[in-house]
C-alpha cells in the first residue's frame, strides 16, 4: 500500500512538472505565433460580408 502511494505522488510530481512548462512557455510562444502566421485566417467564426 505504503509503495504504490509513493508511485503515485511521483507520477504526480512528473506530470505537474511537464504542465508547468507546457503552459507557461510552450503555449504562450505558440498561440500568438500561429495567429500571426495565419493572418486573417485565424479568427473564427469567419463569414464573407456582404458590400454596400
Amino acid at each position: 500500500m505504503v509503495g504504490s502511494f509513493a508511485i503515485m505522488i511521483q507520477a504526480g510530481f512528473i506530470i505537474g512538472c511537464g504542465l508547468l512548462p507546457d503552459t507557461f512557455v510552450v503555449r504562450t510562444l505558440t498561440a500568438p505565433a500561429i495567429a500571426t502566421l495565419l493572418g486573417e485566417a485565424s479568427w473564427w467564426p469567419q463569414h464573407k460580408r456582404q458590400e454596400a
